[in-house]
This record gives structure tokens, C-alpha cells and sequence, in this order.
């Protein structure tokens, strides 16, 4: 039928016994040995026939079966005698049909995460062809038996569950799409080390889960209480990380000691998800929710005369101290050609940047910058957002809510890190040290900390905007917390004061919010 092809497939003798092929170079035999992606031509005229004899199409060679397939482009012969499918899915399809649920699961057991793929003797070239072969037989399984599939698969491997059900545009509401979220929030909860847990949370990510988050019927949920009392903050505050306490002390807050009132913290930075439903709601079309400052920018007015003060002011620190060019090419921060784009940015004169500035400014800003989010992704923070985007997300979550939601102040900010290090060190986060090269979903890192229910992400992934100014008088810049995957983890440090533009938007800084609720 037009919605279910398969039945009509499987009465066409060709594929039948293509499906034996398929079946025997993909899966592996009573010895546990298997065919590579190819075989030679004698290999696949044996199995051919066999499939004929099966079929008892005795009048019919094993070469005309074969030639056909070429033909069809189903088969593409390589001139060295061997011969493959045209492409994997279509082998992964044809020997999906030949295979029952529970045979495929057994597949995947064997060559999923942490399994054993291949023959003794494999290389790891063959081997990760093996998962990926097993992996295809799932999404292919899935086609034909529907979500029972998925629902059984997700107790072998529930990201390769999750995959599936959604590449098969199943119900991601159904019994068996809250069996596979399930499934990996309990693999979330045992997670041994950050790649584990980025697999289960990109899974989850597919699946459309979401982290509790506050709600107007309680907005409290998914916030941790930082207690009314004294805080010591800036450099004294340990990490229980040797590599992030050996922060610079030009660049670290003063130590001080305050009091604070009682706050609540947002349990994790705002995600993708949290954030698409604000621009889903129309929060860049609403004025009401944006500063007059912030409303300016988003429209582009004075863009031109506010980028190139801005860059004039960069422009002129560079060719005060050039030689810091060549520092950062020392220590990492840049590559030649980074370097050599910021020797060409100090010979720019005002026409140049207003002429740059004219051509980048013709638009509104009705998203973070590259505001394109793979289904993986979803779960990760938002980023590339400017403080003034971040101040209007508060202003409509305030909305939500019922209670006042703003951007924490530094004291803020940092107490409550503090408290959440007082439940536990941080042992790993995802700087760039890690090698990530880009933001991870939100608990990652949290997961495998044995710290229990804490804030999550408040060192590593990305910096946080706070609402307080980098210095007094200085209306263009304010404060930024917590270091991110494109920084050293000594920048991770609660105690570090980096400084944000407000209108410019990078891909390592995003926020989290204070909810000023009982």
C-alpha cells in the first residue's frame, strides 16, 4: 500500500532472494563468522542459488539474478571480482526482512556501546562497521515492525531505541516513547563518565524530553534554594579542582565576605528547548518585554554607530599592544589564521567598519545567532545570545510564572556556586582541556560527579550573563560566570570575572535565571 511499501517488497521473488544475500553478508553465521560489506563473486553466486532453491526457481541461474541486480543498481561490482550492495541502507532493508525482533536485538546487545563487535581478529575499522551494520538492521526493523521494536529494543540499547522510533516518525507520546525516555533516564542516572551521559541526554534530546523546569502552578520546581546567610566569595572559594583554583588573581573577583537573602537559582542554564518556546511565543516581536536599549539593538537602530565604537575601541587596544597577537598564537588561543585576521583588523580604518557594519546590520535580530539546532541538540544551553536577549527571556518567563525571574548579580551568582561546591567538588567539566569543541547537553558533566541533586553546569559548558556591570561607569560590558568549553578550566572558576559585551552574541555564553520565590 502507499503507506506500508514492505508487504508489496516482499511478494517480488528478486527481492526475496536478495534478502538472502543481504541477510548473509550482514548477519553472522552458526560459526559467529561474518561477510565484510563486500564479497567475491563466487560467495554471492552460492547464496544466490541457494535463495533460487529456496524460492524453487530451479529454471532461473544464479547469474541472471546476479546481472539483473547490477542492472538495477541494486548490486555494483567493484573490477576486482567482488561485489556489493549499491548502498548499506539498501543491504541493512533487504536483510531486515529476513530477521525477527528478537535476533536483531541480539545483534545489537553484542555490538552496542561498550560491546564486542566482530570476529576475533577485527580490525577496528571492521568492527565499527559491525555497529554501524547493526545499528542500520534497528532503523530497518523498525520500519517493519513498528513500535513494538522500538519498545523492546529500548531495553538493549535505548539511544539506538530513541533514534529509530524517531527516524521512523513514531509517536514520541506513546506507551512505547516513555518506555525508551525511561530507559535512558535510568542509564542517565547510572552514567560512569560525561560521554555516557551525552549519549543518553542527545537520546533524550530526540525524543522531545525536556528537564523539569519551573511552571506557574509552582515555580519553585527545578530551582535550588540558596540560604539567607554569610558568604565568602571570590578566590577563597574552593573548587575541590586543583587545575580550576589556580585561577589568576588580576583576573578573580576581591575576596569578600556578605550577606545574602534567601534566592532561588534555576537548576541548569537555559537549554535550546526552554529557549525555542520564547521565540516560539513571539518574544522578539513583543516590545513590551525588551529594554528601550535592548529593543534598539534588536531592531538595529544606532547598530552602525554602536559596532563601530565597539570595534574602534578593540581595533585601538590591538594596536596599543600588538604583541599580544603573537601571545595568543603561543598559548593556544588562536591559529595563524585567526592571527592574521586581527593583523588585517588593525590596519581598518572607521570607513571600513561602518561599511562592515552597514552589511551586518540590514536585518532584525529575531533568533541567537546560528539558531540552528540539530535534534540532538535541544538539551544543550542556549548560546549566542546577546544580555539583552537574556534580560527579555527573563522578562516573558516572568510573565509565565507569575513571579519576578532576572538575571542574578555576581553575589549572586557566586554564592550560589558555592553552595552547590559544598555538596560536591568539581571533578570534570567540559572546557578546553576536554577537547569537546563545542557546548555539551546540560548535566553531562553533572551526571557522573556523584554530587547528587545540585545546580547543574555552573563551571565549564558556558559562561553565564549576570546583570552586573564589568566596571563602574562602563555601560557597554558586564560580568560573565562560570568558563566554557572554549576557555581553560582556571577561567571556570566562580571567582573569574569575564567580560561581555552586551550586544555581542558568541557561542560560548548563555545565562540562567533567578527566581525570586518563597
Amino acid at each position: 500500500t502507499a503507506e506500508d511499501p514492505w508487504p508489496l517488497l516482499a511478494d517480488v521473488p528478486l527481492i526475496r532472494i536478495l534478502a538472502v544475500l543481504a541477510q548473509a553478508m550482514s548477519l553472522p553465521d552458526e560459526s559467529g563468522r561474518r561477510w565484510a560489506v563486500k564479497a567475491d563473486r563466487h560467495q554471492v553466486r552460492t547464496t544466490v542459488a541457494r535463495g533460487l532453491a529456496g524460492e524453487g526457481l530451479t529454471e532461473v541461474s544464479a547469474a541472471d539474478v546476479i546481472g539483473t541486480a547490477i542492472d538495477l543498481h541494486i548490486l555494483v561490482e567493484d573490477g576486482k571480482g567482488s561485489l556489493r550492495f549499491s548502498h548499506r541502507i539498501v543491504q541493512q532493508l533487504l536483510a531486515a526482512m529476513t530477521v525477527d525482533i528478537d535476533r536483531v536485538i541480539a545483534l545489537v546487545r553484542t555490538t552496542g556501546p561498550g560491546g564486542d563487535a566482530g570476529q576475533p581478529g577485527s580490525s577496528e575499522v571492521e568492527v565499527a562497521t559491525y555497529a554501524e551494520n547493526e545499528a542500520g538492521l534497528a532503523l530497518a526493523a523498525a520500519q517493519l515492525h513498528g513500535e513494538r521494536f522500538t519498545e523492546r529494543l529500548a531495553t538493549a540499547n535505548p539511544a539506538l531505541a530513541a533514534e529509530a522510533h524517531v527516524a521512523a516518525r513514531f509517536d514520541t507520546t506513546s506507551r512505547a516513547a516513555e518506555r525508551i525516555c525511561a530507559e535512558l533516564q535510568d542509564g542517565l542516572a547510572g552514567a560512569t563518565s560525561p560521554p555516557v551521559a551525552i549519549r543518553a541526554l542527545e537520546a533524550l534530546s530526540r525524543m522531545g524530553w525536556s528537564h523539569p523546569r519551573p511552571s506557574d502552578d509552582d515555580p519553585t520546581r527545578a530551582t535550588h534554594l540558596v540560604p539567607a546567610r554569610q558568604w565568602r566569595l571570590g578566590r577563597q572559594i574552593d573548587t575541590g579542582n586543583t587545575e580550576i583554583n589556580s585561577i589568576r588573581q588580576e583576573l578573580a573577583s576581591e575576596r569578600r565576605t556578605i550577606e545574602l537573602p534567601a534566592f532561588r537559582i534555576a537548576d541548569c542554564p537555559v537549554t535550546n528547548r526552554e529557549y525555542g518556546e520564547f521565540v516560539g511565543a513571539g518574544g522578539y516581536e513583543r516590545r513590551e518585554l525588551w529594554t528601550t536599549t535592548g529593543w534598539d539593538w534588536r531592531t538595529r537602530r544606532e547598530a552602525v554607530e554602536q559596532f563601530v565604537a565597539n570595534w574602534i575601541r578593540k581595533r585601538d587596544t590591538l594596536r596599543q599592544n600588538p604583541l599580544r597577537i603573537v601571545r595568543l598564537i603561543r598559548e593556544g588561543l588562536a591559529t595563524p589564521a585567526q592571527a592574521a585576521a586581527l593583523v588585517r583588523f588593525i590596519d581598518l580604518d572607521e570607513s571600513d567598519l561602518a561599511a562592515h557594519a552597514r552589511n551586518h546590520s540590514n536585518q532584525p535580530i529575531r533568533a541567537p545567532e546560528a539558531w540552528q539546532i540539530p535534534a540532538t541538540g535541544w538539551l544543550n544551553p542556549v548560546v549566542g545570545v546577546s544580555w539583552f536577549e537574556a534580560n527579555a527571556f527573563c522578562a516573558w518567563k516572568s510573565e509565565q510564572l507569575g513571579v519576578p525571574v532576572r538575571l542574578p548579580t555576581e553575589d549572586e551568582w557566586e554564592a550560589a556556586c558555592a553552595w552547590r561546591l559544598e555538596h560536591g567538588p568539581a571533578k570534570s567539566i567540559n572546557s578546553i582541556e576536554n577537547g569537546a569543541g563545542a557546548t555539551s547537553p546540560v548535566g553531562a558533566y553533572e551526571a557522573s560527579s556523584g554530587a547528587g541533586d545540585v545546580a547543574k553546569d555552573m563551571l565549564g559548558n558556558c559562561f553565564e550573563w549576570t546583570f552586573d556591570y564589568y566596571r563602574a561607569g562602563d555601560h557597554f560590558r558586564r560580568i560573565v560566570k562560570g568558563g566554557s568549553w572554549r576557555q581553560e578550566q582556571w577561567r571556570a572558576h566562580p571567582a573569574y570575572r569575564g567580560r561581555g559585551n552586551i550586544s555581542i552574541r558568541t557561542d560560548d555564553v548563555g545565562f540562567r535565571y533567578l527566581v525570586e520565590a518563597p
